[in-house]
């Protein structure tokens, strides 16, 4: 073969190498945290909701994603989204409203963090008091528009 073929060749292999080891680790990641336990109860195939907040901080369990989620409130539930280059091991979830439990807000370095509880003893999902606020005036706006639609808006 030609030296620069090689070359290209070397190239590619170490491409795919970093490819698979970056997929490896989202796999540990999503394992690690609970999105894939999550992701066995919870998965959705719905489009995402154009009023999701993107590039969100949090938490889930022991794993924290800076700028890495979208979450929406959407009448089924909160849905939560990771960006493409990470979602191997971060399938799509919808979790519905009556799964999540409030666990306070408690303080940090960056402010006050919201506790949430996902399912039954599942992760704990820590954000920013203001993004769960702003989360829950999605959903109150959505319950106030789906009360002005007359028939079975949910169908």
């Amino acid at each position: 073969m030609p030296e620069t073929l090689m070359n290209y060749f070397y190239l590619l292999v170490l491409f795919l190498g970093i490819a698979c080891l970056w997929s490896f680790q989202n796999l540990v990641s999503g394992w690690l945290c609970g999105w894939a336990g999550l992701g066995k109860r919870w998965r959705t195939n719905e489009a995402p909701s154009p009023r999701r907040i993107r590039g969100m901080r949090c938490a889930l369990g022991r794993c924290k994603s800076t700028g890495f989620v979208s979450m929406a409130a959407t009448p089924q539930g909160l849905d939560m989204r990771m960006v493409a280059i990470n979602r191997v091991g971060h399938p799509p979830l919808c979790i519905p409203w009556k799964e999540i439990e409030d666990l306070g807000s408690f303080g940090s370095l960056r402010g006050p963090q919201e506790h949430l509880r996902l399912g039954e003893d599942g992760p704990t999902l820590r954000l920013s008091k203001q993004s769960w606020g702003v989360l829950q005036a999605q959903r109150e706006a959505l319950g106030e528009a789906l009360e002005e639609t007359p028939g079975d808006a949910l169908a």
